[in-house]
């Protein structure tokens, strides 16, 4: 008798000591089930009544949730198998006086007798609550991430440790004209020129080391063989300080460089042509502030063009002239139209320049 009690003292110790919610039910022959026994898991974490024992499902938990549990007390019965489920269940909340979501994780297994008829079920039941709320906000995350990608005029992909395609967004496609089922099926396809692909390894390298790389210039090849300019930014992927892999992301500015080569080149073909000019060109911002001053300036007014680069026009201008030359820049800014000033005999613009003349200087501006 005493070792009868000792043994059953050691269960439900055991019992006890499970984290996890433990319950044993009663299966009746009329197919109802009632509790018998539940662990002190179970009573602290489901907010239990303490005088549950005896009762039946529908007697302590809401209709719903209890047909939930009901249902899958009665597949592990009739299958004599366990059965494994999650649900979503609602339990009394006394300090809120109202009723609770929480998600559990249960693992119901019937015990027969020896007919083979099942007499109780034991329902080993794992709170998930936490782990299923985190994975509604990382879904909800990965929502707006797919929308902004999906949405956004630049190429972005991510890429694994090995440097192979994970994901492909739609600006993607359209900038290089691969689709992603094209580059995830056939690890081959390159986007890096030859001449690129040490370059491309160098980043890789950082990337690895946990650098985060800004505006990189470089080139990409799209699926129809044509070369575009790129400037690019890469994000390393990393799980406690390990390298996973690697968010990039490409704008194209093929027509920017094509305009800015144009520029220069009229630039260039502009400071030939007035390098050469007799005649004083100045340039100027719209606030007046001088960029470029011709060479004539020096044979003119004897001083060289860079004495004037960065100083205000006006500082050059005669006091009845300044309203005048204010009007005009005013103007030109105001209406984004190219005009030239053209001065008659009539219409002299004296500017006082401290030069080799001791007296003022008298100068007649064709254009300015």
């Amino acid at each position: 008798m005493f070792s009868t009690i000792k043994h059953y003292q050691h269960l439900n110790l055991i019992f006890n000591s499970i984290q996890d919610m433990v319950f044993l039910i009663d299966v009746q022959k009329d197919g109802t089930f009632r509790y018998r026994n539940v662990n002190n898991a179970a009573m602290e974490k489901s907010n239990l009544p303490k005088d549950l024992i005896g009762k039946t499902i529908h007697e302590i938990m809401p209709k719903a949730s209890a047909d939930i549990i009901i249902e899958n007390y009665q597949k592990a019965v009739h299958s004599k198998e366990e059965v494994s489920y999650e649900a979503e269940i609602f339990i009394h909340d006394e300090t809120a006086k109202q009723l609770q979501k929480r998600y559990y994780e249960s693992r119901v297994t019937p015990v027969l007798n020896d007919e083979g008829q099942c007499e109780y079920l034991i329902s080993i039941t794992h709170d998930v609550t936490e782990r299923k709320e985190q994975e509604h906000e990382l879904k909800l995350e990965k929502a707006k991430l797919d929308m902004i990608l999906n949405h956004a005029a630049d190429a972005v992909f991510t890429f694994d440790s090995n440097g192979k395609y994970v994901t492909v967004n739609p600006g993607f496609t359209r900038l290089l004209g691969w689709k992603e089922e094209d580059l995830l099926n056939d690890p081959s396809l390159s986007i890096i020129p030859t001449e690129y692909k040490e370059d491309f390894g160098e980043i890789v390298e950082k990337l690895t080391n946990g650098e985060v790389i800004e505006n990189h210039l470089s080139k990409r090849l799209t699926k129809d063989g044509n070369t575009i300019d790129v400037i690019s930014s890469y994000t390393p992927i990393l799980e406690n300080g390990k390298f996973l892999g690697g968010v990039a992301m490409y704008k194209d500015i093929t027509e920017f460089k094509r305009m800015a080569e144009q520029l220069r080149d009229s630039e260039l073909r502009y400071r030939q042509i007035a390098d050469h000019l007799s005649d004083l060109v100045t340039v100027i911002d719209p606030t007046g502030n001088i960029l470029y001053a011709s060479p004539s300036h020096k044979d003119t007014l004897g001083l060289s063009p860079e004495f004037y680069v960065n100083k205000s026009i006006l500082t050059f201008a005669h006091g009845d002239d300044m309203n005048q030359i204010q009007h005009f820049i005013k103007n030109i800014v105001h209406t984004s139209n190219q005009r030239v000033w053209n001065f008659g005999e009539s219409q002299k613009i004296e500017k006082h320049y401290g030069l080799k003349q001791r007296e003022p200087l008298s100068l007649i501006f064709p254009a300015m």
